[in-house]
């Protein structure tokens, strides 16, 4: 966890008598609002005819500074969909947030059916995560639903708020209400509409206001959260103390840098006794790091909840240490042996994408140690991953590049905001290849199975594989090679490259052989013989777009598939309909190719040689480019329902 910048206590040093804020006297109307639905809105779902978010900071009469929630929602409920979706009410909680109070009321045909309140609220715990519910009285089809939350938060002087949500929303208001000499920086993201900045009575309120804001849609092949509308908002500065101002990245790299680092010539003696229990002499620096990362991540578990320690002779002792231990036991270790790193903190793209220029504490939630000298990563969070890969939601995002210069006198960093590369599809690669004899007569079909996945494309199999026990393994790779058919037998299985403590193992392809045993693919229609041939892939996702798309196209990293099936025609048959083989999609714009599906045929003697490349050489793409995009999807969709003819 991101410590709070010291110039929080020049921020909370102005003392004053407290005002009444508005989170305290923030009330509904006695009589509630009646909402006539449009003929359009009445086909909706639901319909949220308010949506209001206002968040204060309050300083205390002691002089204290405290933030506040409120929450203020008018929903109607169109069907049993929307009823079902809404007759609870769920306030997650964490131990930084605290409910206040809660009021819920219920309208139907202009009457009030319910109210409820703290009263009727159960507090619940389920793994781990603990949530306030409200189980609502009175909710049908038609009724409006009128909620209140109000909520103390955590005191952070920076955060998102998502505005845009599973429902069309008439209007749409979030305001900030500071005292008037706090000043905050705010934005707006992927929607555009003005900010309004006004002093009251000593209150600085700054809102937005969206008017008809449609419902989120679940698309494939896009960032939900991160296509949604919300504001960020960060503290700038105090304007009666010239000093209070908002960190910058280079202050934000240097505050963590020196976190880091806290300690570090006490922990130092730890770290080299660490070090001198692994096989480092005569290593390269990559293959050091991956000793290191290695040797912590097998015998450090990673406990979230676990307090921070002052010194890591304390995390070696207890085998145990939160993200910040093994971040730092990592970045120390990795400091010691002498090897060039960086750290870099950035946040997952599917949340947000990183905005180089609103400087917050609100993009840095996750870090990672990139090696410069192999073009690498270490993820210190994630104890399946070694050297080498990234969660993919942090590919092709930006992030903080917080480097270590060497001085005499103290510690210093260098801080730079950069885009983390995104992987080389030249290296991911699923290749299969399927060699297939007949049985016409029986029915069945043999296949001598291969199948060859390199770099991000293996990264989460190895893993799976690797921690598994027997029967986990088996289960797992008979699935993977079957493509989940039970029809399928599955003999002399062999896999090959999956110890992720290895390194060799770890950066070479994951190899998988078989002998499959089915009739899946052989059906007798009449005095025909069906070959499906298409399905010898697997199965494969098809894009229906009844709607207009909103979203432009994400995918988790660059990747291609390069299949070969190669069919013995038994003697005295044919085959029929292979013209249906042949597919060419392929889309490039000025930065070279961007996506395709090939496919094509040929006969050798009595082979029928197919192959089938399908490739995406970026992970994202322009809106404008989706119908193309989903050509290229729906031809493996397409290649994947051919059936050719085995004829005499």
């Amino acid at each position: 966890m991101l410590k709070l910048p010291l110039f929080i206590i020049l921020i909370i040093s102005h003392i004053c008598l407290a005002q009444i804020p508005d989170y305290k006297t923030y009330r509904w109307t006695e009589t509630p609002i009646t909402a006539a639905l449009s003929t359009e809105e009445k086909k909706l779902s639901s319909v949220t005819i308010s949506s209001k978010k206002m968040v204060e900071y309050v300083i205390t009469s002691q002089g204290g500074l405290e933030k506040y929630l409120v929450t203020h929602t008018i929903q109607v409920l169109n069907d049993d969909r929307a009823v079902e979706a809404s007759n609870k009410i769920y306030v997650p909680i964490n131990y930084s947030s605290k409910l206040l109070n809660i009021r819920s009321r219920v309208v139907m045909n202009d009457k009030l059916i319910s109210e409820q309140g703290m009263a009727d609220v159960k507090k619940l715990e389920e793994q781990d995560v603990q949530y306030y519910l409200l189980a609502l009285e009175g909710v049908g089809k038609g009724a409006m639903v009128e909620t209140i939350i109000y909520l103390q938060l955590s005191s952070m002087l920076y955060a998102s708020e998502y505005l845009q949500n599973s429902t069309y929303t008439r209007d749409c208001q979030f305001s900030i209400i500071t005292p008037d000499y706090l000043v905050f920086n705010t934005k707006m993201y992927n929607a555009d509409v003005p900010k309004s900045d006004t002093v009251i009575d000593q209150k600085r309120i700054i809102s937005y206001q969206l008017k008809n804001v449609s419902a989120v849609e679940e698309e494939k092949y896009a960032l939900e959260n991160a296509n949604r509308a919300r504001v960020e908002y960060n503290f700038a500065k105090n304007t009666e103390y010239a000093v209070a101002k908002s960190d910058k990245w280079s202050d934000m790299g240097q505050l963590y840098f020196n976190r880091m680092y806290s300690g570090f010539e006490k922990n130092a003696k730890d770290i080299d006794k660490l070090l001198k229990k692994l096989p480092l002499k005569g290593k390269s620096n990559e293959e050091k790091a991956f000793a290191i990362e290695n040797a912590i991540k097998t015998s450090i578990n990673l406990v979230q909840e676990a307090k921070d320690e002052k010194y890591v002779s304390d995390i070696l002792k207890n085998k145990y240490a939160n993200l910040f231990g093994i971040t730092q036991l990592l970045i120390l270790g990795l400091d010691r042996a002498k090897i060039p790193f960086e750290m870099v903190i950035s946040c997952d793209k599917d949340s947000k994408r990183f905005d180089p220029e609103f400087d917050s504490w609100s993009f840095l939630n996750d870090v990672v140690l990139f090696l410069p000298e192999s073009q690498t990563y270490i993820t210190p969070g994630n104890a399946l991953l070694r050297e080498g890969y990234l969660a993919a939601g942090l590919l092709g995002q930006g992030g903080l590049f917080i480097k270590k210069v060497e001085s005499e006198k103290s510690k210093l960093c260098e801080t730079t905001v950069k885009t983390i590369a995104l992987n080389d599809i030249s290296k991911s690669k699923d290749i299969h290849k399927m060699n297939v004899s007949l049985d016409v007569e029986q029915g069945i079909s043999t296949i001598l199975y291969e199948r060859e996945m390199s770099d991000y494309a293996c990264m989460g199999v190895k893993s799976y594989y690797y921690y598994g026990d027997e029967k986990q393994k088996k289960d797992f790779l008979e699935n993977l090679i079957t493509n989940g058919v039970k029809e399928i037998k599955v003999s002399n299985a062999k896999v090959e490259n999956f110890d992720i403590t290895d390194l060799t193992q770890y950066k070479a392809p994951l190899k998988l052989s078989a002998t499959l045993t089915t009739d899946a693919y052989l059906e007798k229609a009449g005095d025909k013989i069906l070959l499906k041939i298409g399905e010898l892939i697997g199965p494969q996702e098809q894009i229906y777009q009844e709607k207009k798309r909103q979203n432009p196209i994400d995918m988790p990293y660059a990747h291609s598939y390069n299949r070969e099936i190669r069919v013995k025609i038994p003697a005295g048959y044919k085959l029929d309909g292979l013209d249906k083989l042949t597919i060419n999609y392929s889309y490039e714009d000025k930065d070279g190719p961007m996506f395709g599906f090939h496919s094509y045929y040929k006969l050798e003697g009595n082979e029928l040689v197919v192959s089938c490349y399908e490739h995406y050489n970026r992970s994202s793409f322009p809106l404008e480019k989706f119908e193309d995009f989903r050509k290229v999807i729906n031809a493996a969709a397409d290649f994947n329902k051919i059936i050719i003819l085995v004829t005499k």
